[in-house]
């Protein structure tokens, strides 16, 4: 349980951060410089996209060294894709709306920004959940609830303790 609350508190940390940098080129690139809403937010998706795959995947799973194109890069692509698709479809409609309720673009920038915020919101706990229980499942939580217990050459029985070494095997198993 402890384990779960310490991985969804660093998988909202890094959504934090991923909603940062979504929300300011969002409201850079849409409110400043005039883009669509559509080309704004495939642009702020895309570039936050990056670093939310790196820290979802090193700091709030654990893991290290190279990522494995099948089991992970494709489906948190994918992922990312309904992302963008929900979002842009959440941008594209609120853009219409904002344009229609007011003539001032910050009104509007702040129109579209909400509502690609809620879209990402309603998808983080699928998200989370998906990618907890799919994409990087923890061995603690894969592993049984006892140690295994080996025969050694001697013939005497031996539990294996995760942590290398080997242990007596509780009573039960001898």
């Amino acid at each position: 349980m402890a384990l779960t609350r310490y991985k969804t508190l660093r998988y909202l940390l890094a959504s934090v951060v991923a909603v940062a940098v979504n929300q300011v080129i969002l409201a850079v690139t849409f409110g400043i410089l005039g883009w669509t809403a559509l080309v704004a937010n495939l642009v702020a998706t895309a570039v936050a996209t990056v670093p939310t795959y790196v820290l979802n995947r090193s700091w709030v799973w654990g893991r290290t060294g190279r990522s494995h194109l099948l089991r992970e890069v494709l489906p948190f692509g994918v992922l990312a894709v309904l992302g963008l698709v929900l979002s842009s479809v959440a941008a594209s409609g609120a853009e219409q709306v904002a344009t229609a309720v007011s003539d001032r673009r910050s009104v509007q920038t702040v129109i579209v920004m909400a509502a690609t915020l809620l879209t990402f919101g309603i998808l983080w706990v699928l998200r989370f959940a998906i990618l907890d229980k799919l994409l990087f499942p923890t061995v603690a939580e894969a592993a049984p609830a006892q140690s295994p217990v080996v025969k050694t050459r001697a013939g005497a029985a031996v539990a294996v303790d995760r942590s290398g070494g080997s242990r007596p095997p509780p009573a039960s198993s001898r």
